[in-house]
């Protein structure tokens, strides 16, 4: 992997009652997760600017995206704004873009895409097995594969029978939603998981985010 990766991590936006204001937030757990998974990366927290983040992405020379999760579509303007701003940057100059949960669903709405009501029971705050299709060449490791329990910590989600055609699946959940998308272009990847939340980073989660990573070009 190039030396030259620097990622930039959206951050959610918290409402702090005590003093009236709204505040960009990312978990803890990314710095350790970052360590593990791209200890070759550079990365940094995105503040949510709006359409000025373009400026921000500009003097840190971001070439790489991490949509994290946190709040529903449709409900953070400043932030929905600030990730379509940055989409449209990460399209535009072939940037590789992972979307975890929210930033999966993200990804898919950017292009048209719907999302459905999901059985709390199976979605929300719990774990769930997933079947799993192979998503990269053969520098991917296939063993990776047999591992099928992944946590998960949302209420919205991707019929397979409502996949855009940007995307194709490569995990699907039981009850037949999206788990796992690759773009054709193989520059866009959405996971409905949270590897950064897991006690310890599992084998799968690392050679899965780590081959993405890898296989795409950078500039810079």
């Amino acid at each position: 992997m190039a030396n030259s990766l620097r990622v930039g991590l959206t951050m959610r936006v918290i409402d702090n009652q005590e003093y009236i204001e709204p505040r960009d937030a990312l978990a803890q757990d990314w710095g350790e997760f970052m360590a593990s998974v791209l200890p070759e990366a550079r990365w940094i927290p995105l503040p949510n600017l709006g359409e000025t983040i373009n400026e921000f992405v500009l003097d840190w020379n971001i070439n790489a995206l991490i949509l994290t999760g946190g709040n529903d579509i449709g409900r953070g303007g400043l932030r929905e704004l600030t990730e379509r701003t940055l989409l449209n940057q990460a399209i535009q100059h072939h940037w590789p873009v992972l979307g975890i949960c929210r930033g999966m669903q993200f990804l898919h709405t950017y292009f048209k895409g719907s999302l459905h009501d999901c059985d709390r029971r199976q979605h929300r705050a719990t774990r769930h097995n997933l079947h799993f299709n192979h998503p990269f060449d053969t520098d991917f490791d296939s063993e990776s594969f047999q591992y099928t329990s992944v946590n998960s910590f949302h209420t919205k989600g991707i019929l397979a029978s409502e996949l855009t055609d940007v995307f194709q699946a490569f995990a699907l959940s039981e009850d037949g939603l999206v788990e796992g998308m690759l773009s054709l272009s193989g520059t866009l990847m959405g996971i409905m998981w949270h590897p950064e939340r897991e006690q310890d980073l599992t084998a799968f989660d690392q050679d899965l985010l780590r081959t993405f990573f890898k296989k795409q070009k950078y500039n810079g």
